[in-house]
């Protein structure tokens, strides 16, 4: 086996390094994070039919990907649709104790901080050349 299928192998058995790891773990944690992923739907649901109303709401459920784009209340249910399984994982995570939370991101056991500030550095020089060749466009 050479060099490049061991680190593969290793980083698909990554979860069975723990100490708590019982086979049967992660499909808890799959049945826990569906339940919850549809409970805290049905609540973001209802907040946005108190805030903005039935037929937006059904509008960006039933619309289609032509309706995602249209409104701010469709925007903002798209990310916060995606942004709740951060919550659930965390929940999930603290009620299955098979593995640290941090190791759902991370298969090195943390925040790569060095990483991260060199790819965000990248997309804010991407962003303000965008923004800067605008600027010059109009002026």
């Amino acid at each position: 086996m050479n060099e490049k299928e061991n680190k593969f192998s290793d980083y698909v058995t990554f979860p069975r390094t723990f100490e708590k790891y019982v086979w049967y773990k992660p499909l808890i944690m799959l049945v826990i994070g569906a339940v919850l992923y549809f409970v805290f739907m049905f609540v973001l649901e209802e907040i946005f039919i108190a805030g903005y109303g039935v037929d937006v709401v059904n509008g960006v459920i039933n619309g289609g990907y032509e309706s995602l784009n249209t409104s701010d209340a469709s925007v903002y249910f798209s990310y916060l649709s995606i942004a709740i399984f951060i919550p659930i994982i965390y929940i999930g995570s603290k009620i299955v104790r098979d593995r640290p939370f941090s190791s759902y991101s991370s298969s090195r056991g943390g925040w790569n901080w060095k990483l991260y500030l060199k790819c965000l550095s990248i997309a804010f020089g991407i962003y303000l050349a965008f923004f800067c060749s605008i600027y010059i466009a109009r002026w």
